[in-house]
């Protein structure tokens, strides 16, 4: 097995440099576009940081790892007023036998980013963060990306209360046949609401969601929500985020408005999950 000499260096990556070791790049994986423009977005909005995951090519110069990062340049360029570049670490001389043993360690997940920054429970927080986004964006698509880096940052700025609502939301999925994410996230949204114009409080709500307490009536929309969604796990209907966050949504609003309801409509695909937090928007 000969041996190559390996040279490793740290470059500045431009459009024209991208697309030069691109021209190299003729024995790689296929690209995953949704990955290219992630890595672009991060780029074009400043959140892109210098990691020693290297570019590398192979000792006759075929590009061998990073053709998504280079490519993600090449986009995050197209529509910017000003050029972008950013820092990659570079190695070249690889043997041909390294190609089998790149990009096979664990990934790190978002989960892993909130624990590193402090987060307690970062599985369940960086879910509930993500499906909150989603929410606010109104972008349920599997096509819909947000980077770990971004959405930790929404976390803090925007929701640094989410977490608090982890418990409850719990208890809330339990009784509703709900998963834990959504019902941290529906419970999150219902507290923020403002019910004092109407006189009604947010323990009277929980109650009856969450304990079974309290209903006026067999139309009482916490107990209509209650037999649908547990009528749905009965039926191994699926159920998606979005239905589950817009089903608890129409009962909340319902609630709050003092209507009684019989049956909630699932959401269609192009419909807005409706306010939780405003329910007499």
């Amino acid at each position: 097995m000969p041996e190559h000499h390996i040279q490793q260096s740290v470059e500045v990556i431009d459009p024209q440099t991208a697309q030069k070791y691109l021209e190299q790049n003729t024995a790689n994986r296929p690209l995953r576009a949704r990955h290219v423009h992630a890595l672009a977005a991060d780029m074009a909005e400043g959140r892109w940081k210098f990691t020693p995951d290297p570019i590398a090519f192979r000792h006759d110069g075929v590009l061998m790892n990073g053709q998504h990062r280079l490519s993600a340049v090449l986009v995050a360029n197209k529509n910017s007023p000003h050029p972008i570049a950013v820092p990659m670490a570079v190695s070249r001389g690889l043997q041909e036998e390294s190609w089998a043993y790149l990009d096979r360690g664990i990934k790190r997940n978002t989960a892993d980013e909130f624990s590193r920054n402090g987060i307690k429970n970062a599985p369940q927080v960086s879910s509930s963060t993500r499906l909150l986004w989603r929410y606010e964006n109104n972008l349920w698509s599997n096509d819909a990306r947000v980077s770990d880096e971004e959405l930790f940052e929404y976390l803090n700025e925007k929701h640094p209360t989410l977490p608090q609502a982890l418990s409850y939301g719990k208890r809330l999925a339990e009784e509703t046949a709900m998963t834990p994410t959504s019902g941290t996230v529906c419970l999150y949204l219902s507290r923020k609401a403002d019910l004092s114009g109407v006189g009604l409080d947010h323990e009277e709500w929980e109650n009856q969601v969450i304990h079974g307490l309290g209903f006026s009536s067999q139309n009482a929309p916490a107990l209509r929500l209650r037999r649908q969604l547990a009528n749905r796990r009965t039926n191994n209907i699926k159920t998606n985020p979005k239905t589950y966050m817009a089903l608890y949504a129409k009962a909340f609003r319902a609630w709050a408005r003092g209507k009684e309801v019989r049956m909630f409509k699932s959401p269609q695909d192009h419909e807005r999950v409706p306010s939780i937090e405003n329910p007499f928007s």
